[in-house]
């Protein structure tokens, strides 16, 4: 009974310090030259070309001089909140914010972090410099060191431009904070080789290296995963000094569309020892390299030469990186990929596993070439498929079903860290062609007006086993004006979702339970927010589709996101991306694979999954009880697209 009134009064402070950060501060300096003029004017206008927003890479490397508000026993914990004003919000809710981490007891703090920034037209950043409480509250908010104003649109396209702030908007701030800026252009990273590698395998063997490039997301993983991958070289076998010349492209901005914090670029070299006949145990890290900001986005393509370091890490990393523009850079859907690699060749890379008790895929045998000796293979339906979807990607629900069902139950799980208790509430937002708000359904409107959209509860600790929140949808009742339903995860107590990981959410039949399609954010361990916009269902014709989102938002309530949902559906243009792929029709595709034999025992059903969607997916099937192992199967294959 006390934390709910404990964590109302810290979401009331939080918001208080917020309210604080967005009042208008100085106006940045402008130049009143004829050149300075006609460069911002021509920005502006590539600036509106993309949309409203053109991204940058914003570094905010540290502050000197800043004030304690500490008092005598102690001095100031600073972190740095950035703000994107939206001037056309009523309820003055910003475009964006991101912030650092916090540096305790520095009056001098070193940050060096990157975030994304997309501004608005007029091209303005926000930097409100604050000393953290850490959840003590003294005078109801975190201290207010002091903030600055800059105009991103000042900023030669190309380059890096290093800026000193002088800190205002209070009467007693003091100091600088020192940045640097660039137009967003997107890295594409070739990787060379590597030289004099460590031997992982002891001396009856040599390492089989291949090379992971990660990073650059809204977040950074523990473990070896290392956040977001872009791309993995092919192995070679038993060399220590291999030759790979593959290249991957970065597109941040495809991935975080909104913008967000970035974590640093890592290049990691590996031992693979899925060549292993019999081996179980795991790869081996044979070193990695951290790239600075200003080599991410040279000024000019850079070629590099980087020591590997690490825990017994010996050798070399030889690569490269060039930037693409903007407009090249999209259309990957975040994936990433091998240059001139057919990564959506279905039927290459297997995976098969019961799924009971499992973490990952363990491989499976690859689809035979020769011919298939015997009866014919034996058709899977396609309701014995479903799509597992990443960030950046959807596919037509009818794809998953034999017969559409009406009657589906999007299912949402979480799970909460370090005792902490968290209020979350999922939501449905119902909006028309034009992106007007038809509807939203949350704990306090359990159903929709129409009657399609009926809430299961609130459940308040995340403590629940199998879905936490559950909503169920009957497509057939969808009145003819909405298009999109988006689904949405809040903080009700406006706590930030580091304390969340694992967040799923699901499609499946009400009535069979069989699954259509499954999305999990459980990558994503550090979510500076407290909303999160998991997914989208969207109306094409007769058909219904969904599209895996999966980005931090702010608002203790679905009705704080009805813009961001906006903002995302009119810039990725779901519909017309499904109409066009309609429309290029052809023949259905379909896959002929070798059933392997059962793994990992348990009672559940024989399963096995390969790849799709640009290798960033996967489609998993159910194999028929009645088909033996050493037998073929033909699978139709769900399309899974990228926006």
């Amino acid at each position: 009974l006390l934390v709910l009134p404990r964590a109302r009064a810290r979401a009331r402070a939080r918001a208080r310090a917020r309210a604080r950060a967005r009042a208008p501060a100085p106006a940045p300096a402008h130049s009143t030259s004829t050149q300075h003029t006609a460069h911002s004017m021509a920005a502006m206008a590539q600036a509106q070309s993309f949309g409203g927003g053109q991204p940058f890479v914003i570094v905010l490397e540290r502050a000197v001089g800043l004030r304690n508000a500490d008092g005598p026993f102690g001095k100031s914990d600073p972190y740095v909140l950035l703000t994107i004003p939206d001037p056309g919000s009523r309820s003055h809710t910003p475009k964006m914010t991101a912030r650092t981490s916090t540096i305790q007891g520095n009056l001098n703090p070193v940050w060096n972090e990157a975030i994304l920034a997309v501004p608005g037209p007029d091209g303005r950043i926000d930097l409100s410099v604050f000393d953290s409480d850490a959840g003590t509250i003294v005078d109801g908010t975190d201290d207010l060191l002091g903030k600055a104003s800059f105009d991103c649109l000042s900023v030669t396209p190309g380059a890096w431009a290093t800026k000193s702030l002088t800190l205002g908007g209070h009467p007693k701030a003091t100091g600088t904070i020192d940045i640097k800026i660039r137009w967003y252009s997107t890295p594409v990273v070739t990787i060379h080789r590597c030289q004099g590698l460590r031997n992982a395998d002891g001396m009856f063997g040599t390492s089989d290296p291949y090379v992971k490039v990660t990073g650059l997301s809204s977040s950074r993983s523990s473990g070896k995963n290392g956040g977001k991958v872009w791309g993995r070289t092919r192995t070679v076998e038993n060399q220590l000094s291999p030759t790979f010349e593959e290249t991957f492209t970065c597109d941040c901005y495809d991935l975080m569309p909104r913008g967000g914090k970035m974590s640093p670029l890592v290049v990691q070299a590996w031992d693979s020892d899925d060549l292993k006949n019999g081996t179980t145990s795991k790869d081996d890290l044979l070193g990695e390299v951290q790239l600075e900001w200003l080599q991410v986005w040279p000024g000019q393509d850079s070629d590099y030469n980087f020591p590997l370091t690490g825990r017994k890490a010996k050798g070399s990393l030889s690569m490269s990186i060039s930037l693409a523009p903007l407009n090249q850079g999209q259309g990957g859907g975040g994936a990433g990929g091998r240059a001139g690699a057919d990564l959506a060749s279905v039927g290459k890379t297997l995976f098969n596993v019961a799924l009971e008790g499992e973490d990952e895929y363990p491989p499976a045998p690859a689809a035979a070439e020769e011919e298939y000796p015997g009866t014919p293979p034996t058709a899977i339906s396609k309701g014995a498929c479903k799509a597992v979807l990443a960030k950046g990607y959807g596919f037509k629900i009818a794809d998953c079903c034999d017969t559409v069902p009406d009657h589906f139950t999007c299912g949402l799980a979480w799970d909460v860290t370090n005792g902490v208790n968290i209020d979350l509430d999922a939501s449905a937002i119902m909006l028309g062609s034009n992106l007007s708000l038809k509807d939203i359904v949350f704990f306090g409107k359990l159903q929709s007006s129409d009657g399609s959209i009926k809430h299961g509860g609130d459940e308040r600790e995340g403590d629940e086993v199998g879905d936490d929140e559950k909503i169920f949808i009957d497509l057939g009742r969808v009145h003819s004006s909405v298009t999109y339903i988006g689904i949405c995860v809040n903080s009700y107590s406006g706590q930030e979702l580091n304390d969340v990981k694992d967040c799923k959410v699901r499609m499946y039949d009400t009535n069979t339970l069989a699954e259509a399609a499954s999305f999990d954010l459980s990558s994503d361990q550090s979510l500076d927010c407290c909303a999160l916009l998991m997914a989208v269902l969207y109306r094409v014709g007769d058909e219904w589709w969904m599209y895996a989102i999966g980005e931090g938002a702010h608002g203790t309530m679905a009705k704080d996101n009805v813009d961001e949902f906006q903002d995302f559906i009119r810039q990725h243009q779901l519909v017309e991306q499904a109409l066009a792929k309609d429309q290029r029709g052809g023949p259905a595709k379909k896959v002929k694979l070798k059933v392997p034999p059962k793994r990992g025992g348990g009672s559940g059903p024989n399963k096995i999954a390969f790849k799709s969607g640009n290798g960033a997916c996967l489609q998993e099937v159910v194999i028929p009880t009645e088909v033996v192992a050493g037998t073929y199967i033909e699978v139709p294959v769900v399309e899974i697209v990228s926006c």
